[in-house]
Formats: structure tokens, sequence, C-alpha cells
């Protein structure tokens, strides 16, 4: 696995992307509970801080090529958790 090096708002953190699966979850089912549907593929990209061994994670459809621009996409959704 490689980390790549990127920047957002003047901060420097790390992505890998990835390609994996997940279930599907059905409209209005519990979060707390396991999903009945099926597995997909997926594209996940976690964002880490540098020194960090992991971080939070955003899904992307399968077959995303995916750029840096990902990376701060999920960057800044994740940002309050990233900065601590």
């Amino acid at each position: 696995m490689e980390w790549t090096t990127f920047e957002c708002h003047g901060r420097t953190f790390e992505y890998l992307a990835m390609p994996t699966r997940h279930k599907t979850r059905p409209a209005g089912w519990p979060a707390h509970k396991p999903s009945p549907g099926a597995w997909v593929p997926i594209v996940l990209v976690v964002v880490r801080k540098l020194g960090d061994e992991t971080g939070p994670g955003m899904v992307f459809p399968d077959g995303t090529v995916v750029t840096t621009e990902h990376a701060i996409e999920a960057a800044r959704l994740f940002w309050t958790d990233l900065t601590r």
C-alpha cells in the first residue's frame, strides 16, 4: 500500500485508495444493525494526518480513478477529525 501526500487548507495529509467491497444498506435500515444487502465493489479513500496509522474513509463508486481532488473532498468532509 502506498500513501500519497497532499495539502488541504495549508495542512499536509496522506491518502490511500483501495478497491474493496461493502454491503448495501436498504433505505431506512438502522446503522447499528448489520446490513442484509448484497456485497458490491467500491473504492475506499482513506485520509490520515502524517504520522497517524489510519484515518477516516470515504466511499466512491467502483471504477473511480482516484485523484488528489477525491482526497481533498474526503479531508474536507472529515476536517474536524483530522485536525484534532
